[in-house]
């Protein structure tokens, strides 16, 4: 993507501190959240009245674009190999277990870009798309 003037994002996993490094310039970034209310409806009533049930957690949708590309087709870094540890992000961790239920989790992330945007979360879904292949795949 040249001449997009895209600038370095991070991924860290808090628990082990791994990084994966991407460029980033999104034509878009998507919010989201939820708050879950039930409408119980009255005998004799028009109007069902809304009980607040809870909030739910806050989304961000985004697409990164890793290019192992720049030394040119032949020399170019299998991007599976820059991508695994993203993955490894989804994955549980036994020892991240809660005291009270004994279950692991996946880690928690760090997405770091620029000076607009930080936070911590959990990766909640991730679909990986392969558009440029070597000659001999």
């Amino acid at each position: 993507m040249p001449g997009n003037n895209a600038s370095k994002a991070v991924i860290i996993n808090v628990e082990t501190g791994t990084r994966v490094e991407c460029m980033f310039r999104p034509k878009e970034i998507t919010f989201s959240k939820q708050n879950t209310w039930t409408a119980t409806a009255k005998k004799g009533k028009d109007i069902p009245k809304p009980e607040f049930g809870g909030g739910g957690a806050m989304q961000l949708q985004m697409e990164l674009f890793f290019d192992t590309t720049e030394n040119g087709m032949d020399k170019a870094t299998d991007v599976r190999k820059v991508s695994k540890e993203l993955w490894k992000m989804m994955f549980i961790v036994p020892s991240l277990r809660d005291p009270q239920n004994k279950k692991g989790r996946p880690p928690r992330v760090q997405f770091h870009w620029g000076s607009m945007l930080s936070f911590k979360a959990y990766i909640q879904s991730i679909n990986q798309r392969f558009t440029l292949f070597k000659p001999d795949g």
